[in-house]
Order: structure tokens, then sequence, then C-alpha cells
């Protein structure tokens, strides 16, 4: 009797020990799927100095269907104020990209500027297209809120310094 307890016991603790592993198994490779979108700045450099405007430039792994890489910039003493940059949503070819960014006007020299890559879904994009559509028509480029990004991909900032318009 007290045998067969000690290896229903055993047989308990196994199972239980199985279950946990693959759990602990499905929680990495959800882990290893969720960091697969990786965004990076490769130029310029992070504090560089700028003019008015210049490329950015990075590269891109693991966007997936349905997400859409955007470039965001703002003077960093506007913290909920930004504007998106390129004119559309960033093309990514062979994982690299280069968007033309703006920094800002001539009262802006000598100030800090953020740069920010951020991954959105199909309903964000749709929102910032229309913001292009809407402020190229009438010439009115009014800041919006930081989109709702997919929290599964980095999103990159870089910082420089406007010294020239």
């Amino acid at each position: 009797m007290r045998a067969m307890k000690f290896f229903a016991l055993t047989i308990s603790i196994f199972t239980i020990a199985g279950v946990c592993f693959l759990c602990g198994a499905g929680v990495d490779a959800a882990r290893a799927e969720t960091a697969a979108c990786k965004i990076s700045f490769t130029s310029p450099a992070q504090n560089a100095e700028v003019g008015s405007s210049g490329a950015v430039t990075g590269t891109a792994d693991g966007l997936g269907k349905g997400h859409h890489l955007w470039l965001l910039a703002h003077p960093k003493r506007l913290a909920k104020e930004w504007w998106p940059q390129g004119g559309d949503e960033t093309t990514v070819e062979d994982q690299k990209w280069d968007v033309l960014v703006y920094y800002g006007s001539k009262d802006d020299i000598n100030k800090l500027f953020e740069v920010v890559a951020v991954v959105v879904d199909d309903g964000v994009n749709k929102e910032l297209t229309d913001w292009f559509e809407r402020s190229k028509a009438t010439n009115d480029y009014r800041p919006i809120r930081f989109p709702r990004i997919v929290k599964e991909c980095e999103s990159p900032r870089l910082v420089v310094k406007k010294t020239s318009h």
C-alpha cells in the first residue's frame, strides 16, 4: 500500500514537471516570436549635429504582415507633439530604409530633436497616411500625439542637435 502511494506521488510529480516544462517552452517560443521584429538606426549617429533636414537610415528585420514602419520626429522639448516624416510609411528594401527627416524651423537652431522609428498596424497606418494627405492638401502640418504602436517591435530613438538651417 505504501509503495502504491509512493508510485502515485512520483507519477504526479513527473506529470506536473512535464506540463511545466511544456508551458515554459511555449513561453520561450512566444518570446522568440515577439522579439522577431527589430528596427535600428544606422545614421546619423546618436547626438550628431544636423541641419534643417537630412537622411535618417536604418534597418528593419521581421516586419510581419499588416505591420508598417514610420519615422516620427519632434523637438525634444515638446513631449507630446510629433510629426510623421517621409510623406508615407517607410519603404523597406533588403531590410534597409532611408527617410528624409525635417528638423523644424530657424527658431529650432541649437535645439535637440528626437527621431523614433515605430511599427504600427493597418489602422494606425491609415490614420498616419490620412494625416499626410490632409496636411499636404491644406499646407497645415499640425503635430499628432504619439501613435499606438505594435508592442512586439522595438521602437529605437535617436537624439540629434540642430546646428543650422
